[in-house]
């Protein structure tokens, strides 16, 4: 009987121990927050994201992003955004701008800064850690590239790396390698994990490269946020001008400028290296590779590519842009239907080359044409 006993016992235990267990199971499912998509991600940020524009000792008018950390305003953002700046003004997602604002601390070395504005009740986002963060996990990166506020794009990440690996001025901390685009005007932009908390700040790309995109790890962030080293100081009053400023002219843009960047936002390597070779060749311009260090930027984007079954056929769409203002100077679309003309990737991207030579020569002042 006893040994029945035990019997009897040990089967009727073991279903509750796996009840348990499940529910214990279930519990901790429970507890875990849910994975956002990309809409709510940009829900949840979006009121947290600030466009930033410094101005500095040369009169230089620099834009970036920035993301509120603190209701009373506490606002990070990259070092290079503020880098010589004297006055500056924050502009919130749903308009508000502040013209008194703090720099509270940076650190140059690894890009970041940290500013104030006197408010109260701001919307926020939360650090996450970065330790946490994973190769191949989805990420989001939030900001206002070519001052396009409230701009949202995804990827993955692609490494976490020794920061020297990609470039000596970088050394002695991890930077991470994502590839959700971003241009300038995004540095400063949060780069969020899918519950919506900041995993780094986007703060360079590589230009040579196909979505070759960099970000600051948060934990720095975190850093120096936790430990400020107090050496704050505020900046003067940036105010609007009382009338608006008169959009320069195409000529004039032309002119004045001495640099260009071509910048292949999307699509083939081939075109920046056809049109670079002909505008090279040219020699009217000076090719940089950085947006930053341009007079003019000719953004391209592979718009169509080689298909036998459908019939299309290679196609990009050029815009060129000054720098500084941001306007739109001019455009162009090339390409088509592969039936009429066969055209390729490079005869595509040299015939944007001719049509902007043609419109430079058209536009400018007669003793810059060539």
């Amino acid at each position: 009987m006893k040994q029945f006993s035990q019997s009897t016992t040990t089967r009727h235990s073991e279903p509750l121990k796996l009840l348990l267990a499940v529910s214990l199971v279930s519990l901790a499912f429970q507890t875990q927050p849910r994975k956002l998509d990309a809409t709510a991600v940009y829900q949840l940020a979006k009121p947290a994201l600030v466009l930033i524009t410094a101005k500095t000792t040369t009169g230089e008018t620099k834009q970036g992003s920035g993301v509120i950390l603190s209701a009373d305003g506490l606002i990070a953002t990259n070092h290079h955004v503020m880098s010589g700046a004297v006055s500056a003004q924050v502009k919130l997602a749903n308009g508000d701008l502040y013209e008194d604002v703090t720099l509270v601390d940076t650190d140059e070395r690894k890009d970041l800064a940290l500013l104030k504005i006197r408010a109260a009740n701001l919307p926020t986002v939360q650090l996450a850690d970065s330790e946490s963060l994973q190769v191949g996990q989805t990420i989001f990166v939030l900001g206002a590239p070519f001052g396009l506020e409230g701009s949202l794009s995804q990827g993955l990440v692609s490494s976490i790396r020794p920061g020297a690996e990609i470039q000596s001025k970088l050394r002695g901390f991890r930077v991470i390698q994502f590839t959700a685009p971003i241009s300038p005007g995004n540095s400063g932009g949060p780069l969020l994990d899918e519950w919506g908390k900041v995993v780094g700040l986007a703060f360079a790309n590589l230009p040579e490269g196909q979505n070759l995109n960099l970000a600051i790890p948060s934990n720095y962030l975190s850093a120096l946020v936790n430990a400020p080293s107090g050496a704050s100081h505020p900046l003067t009053k940036m105010s609007a001008p009382s009338t608006p400023a008169a959009e320069i002219t195409p000529a004039a843009a032309l002119s004045s400028a001495k640099t260009i960047c071509i910048w292949v936002v999307s699509g083939s390597p081939v075109f920046k290296t056809e049109v670079t070779n002909k505008l090279n060749k040219w020699g009217k311009l000076k090719i940089v590779s950085s947006p930053d260090d341009a007079d003019l930027i000719l953004r391209i984007a592979q718009t169509g590519r080689f298909n036998m079954n459908t019939g299309a056929g290679n196609q990009a769409t050029a815009l060129l842009m000054q720098r500084e203002s941001g306007q739109e100077l001019w455009g162009t679309t090339k390409g088509g239907t592969w039936s009429m003309r066969g055209w390729s990737e490079a005869w595509v991207a040299r015939a944007i080359a001719d049509e902007f030579i043609k419109f430079y020569k058209s536009i400018a002042a007669p003793s810059a044409k060539k």
